[in-house]
This record gives structure tokens, C-alpha cells and sequence, in this order.
């Protein structure tokens, strides 16, 4: 997987000026059905930080694709993240370990429409 390296180039996607896409950063992408830019058709996932609601910058080097000439198709993928949680022994008796604040929290799910 691509990961943002400031020393890595990028190219930056735009979407068509009335759709906007729903990526967020850290978002993981694959392209299909590009024409021009061969390299990245079924390529590996490729992570990319978003700019604005149109556009988007993917970590590859421009340098080694060929020239875009129009069309593809930016699909969302889903990646695990590893997640390390303690036992519930723990979690039973050190119930606050975790916390940032070291306080419980408490939602009203009854009123969402009138926060505090």
C-alpha cells in the first residue's frame, strides 16, 4: 500500500464538476477503466488525501505514468485497521485507563436535536 510521503509526488484527481465524491483522507482507492493512465487501471489500493469536495491527491510518482487522456472509474476499498484493546478483565477493573479525559461519558440519545 501507498502511504503519504512528503518526499513522494502526487497527482491530483478532480470528479466531475457536479458530482461530488465521498472520500475522506486516509480513504484507500482503486481505479478502473482509466484511459490513458494504463499504470493505475486495477492497480494495488492506493491511499489519498482529499482537498475539497471535487478533489483529491493520490500518492504515486507522475513521472512513471503515461498521459491521461480521459474517463476511469475511482472505486472505494475498504482496508482493516488493527485495533488493540485491553482484556475485559482489565476493562473491568481499570475501567478509565483508556480514557483521554478519565471521565465516562454520557449520551441523551433522546434528544440529538438539542445538544447541551
Amino acid at each position: 500500500m501507498n502511504v503519504e510521503d512528503p518526499k513522494k509526488s502526487h497527482i491530483i484527481v478532480f470528479c466531475h464538476e457536479d458530482k461530488r465524491h465521498t472520500f475522506h483522507d486516509d480513504s484507500f482507492i482503486r481505479f478502473r477503466e482509466l484511459q490513458g493512465i494504463v499504470e493505475l487501471n486495477d492497480s494495488e489500493a492506493l491511499k489519498i488525501s482529499v482537498i475539497d469536495g471535487y478533489s483529491f491527491k493520490v500518492w504515486v510518482d507522475p513521472n512513471s505514468l503515461s498521459d491521461y487522456t480521459g474517463g476511469g472509474i475511482v472505486e472505494d476499498v475498504k482496508i482493516a485497521v488493527p485495533y488493540k484493546h485491553g482484556s475485559l478483565e482489565e476493562a473491568i477493573t481499570f475501567p478509565l485507563k483508556h480514557a483521554k479525559d478519565g471521565q465516562f461519558y454520557v449520551f441523551d440519545f433522546a434528544a440529538f436535536e438539542r445538544p447541551g
